[in-house]
């Protein structure tokens, strides 16, 4: 689902996934967002207006947000995630 396509309630969420996948793949060849808002990162394989594609994949990110990441590589795309948690700050103030 998309944002145009999207329910009002989910209209938020599917725009702010599309800009997380639009932001991933650009930011493979070092581009800014304003830059690439044209390119397509629907599916699985993202394309730009030359044709040349990124391979495309959402993350688990927390309620109200969104992440992706976007490779040259071709799909499929293997991602391992791993956790970290900041420490709790209180254990190291006197």
């Amino acid at each position: 689902m998309w944002c145009g396509s999207a329910a009002p309630p989910r209209q938020a969420a599917a725009c702010a996934r599309l800009l997380a996948r639009k932001e991933a793949a650009l930011k493979t060849d070092g581009l800014r967002l304003a830059e690439g808002l044209g390119i397509d990162v629907r599916g699985e394989v993202g394309t730009d207006p030359s044709g040349r594609e990124w391979t495309v994949r959402d993350l688990e990110a927390p309620p109200g947000w969104a992440a992706a990441l976007a490779s040259r590589r071709p799909a499929p795309l293997t991602v391992a995630e791993h956790r970290w948690h900041w420490p709790d700050e209180r254990q190291w103030r006197p």
